[in-house]
């Protein structure tokens, strides 16, 4: 997470995981969200290099990190890629089952639709700067404001986005792909994707980021979750998000800005 704050004592981000996938070519870091004693949420371009690619479980490792320097480690026992992924990476979302138990704080899944705008956290274990050495460190910025539903739909063809809006050097980088959006202490979403306008992390000058978000795929979680013998999880029974009615957006507003030139540079996607 590009300029975000370090975690260096993980008490309050323990559902936050590092996803480490041995893939033949590379090595591929991302991050994702637990939402069960044994299972984890991540975006599935972090499973897959390519849509038809076999899922191999045993090359994805989670990592749980519990202090600056300790990790705890665990390696995927089964995966599910969602059936609908595709190259432009719609329905980017993947469950990885472990046998282990994590010792994670699991926080409630949306169980209501987006209409935002909200304000949110964002977690990950991607890139913290242009010359980050060692091993990941888990970061977040907190406070970040979305587009409302409304706005988000004339930047994304796809209706199961939050469009998160980063103004500026600092927001997600590579490594956090499949890092939570939390908002009002619900899980929301995962990281999927971003169009930028710059050269890149710490360069950039805008960018808005596409979520994956959790209630448009909510029946499929609940599918597998069951298919694992772990009835109830992800949890059916959540605290409802804070209700917040769509909102319009005036012309002279920075996210109508955003949304305008994002249009013309690279159309809607």
């Amino acid at each position: 997470m590009f300029g975000g704050k370090v975690i260096f004592n993980n008490a309050n981000f323990t559902y936050v995981v590092m996803v480490v996938n041995s893939l033949i070519n590379q090595i591929k870091l991302c991050t994702g969200v637990v939402v069960g004693p044994t299972i984890a949420i991540t975006a599935a371009h972090c499973i897959l290099e390519k849509v038809e690619d076999a899922v191999v479980p045993g090359n994805v490792t989670l990592y749980t990190q519990k202090d600056f320097k300790r990790y705890l480690k665990m390696t995927a026992s089964r995966i599910f890629v969602h059936p609908n992924y595709t190259i432009d990476e719609t329905s980017d979302i993947a469950v990885v089952h472990v046998k282990k138990t994590f010792d994670a704080t699991i926080l409630p899944m949306a169980d209501s639709p987006f209409d935002g705008p909200e304000y949110c956290l964002l977690a990950g274990y991607g890139m913290r700067g242009q010359h980050t050495k060692g091993i990941p460190q888990l970061s977040v910025i907190s406070n970040v404001e979305t587009f409302d539903k409304k706005a988000c739909k004339h930047v994304s063809k796809i209706g199961n986005v939050v469009c998160v809006p980063s103004y500026g050097p600092v927001g997600p980088c590579t490594g956090d792909s499949g890092g939570p959006l939390v908002c009002n202490n619900v899980l929301r979403a995962i990281l999927s994707r971003g169009v930028t306008l710059g050269e890149g992390c710490g360069t950039k000058v805008f960018s808005i980021m596409m979520y994956e978000d959790f209630y448009e795929h909510k029946d499929w979680l609940i599918e597998k979750s069951r298919s694992l013998g772990i009835s109830g999880t992800p949890s059916e029974e959540t605290e409802t998000s804070q209700d917040t009615s769509s909102q319009g957006y005036s012309s002279n507003s920075p996210q109508t800005f955003y949304i305008l030139l994002t249009t013309l540079l690279f159309g809607a996607f």
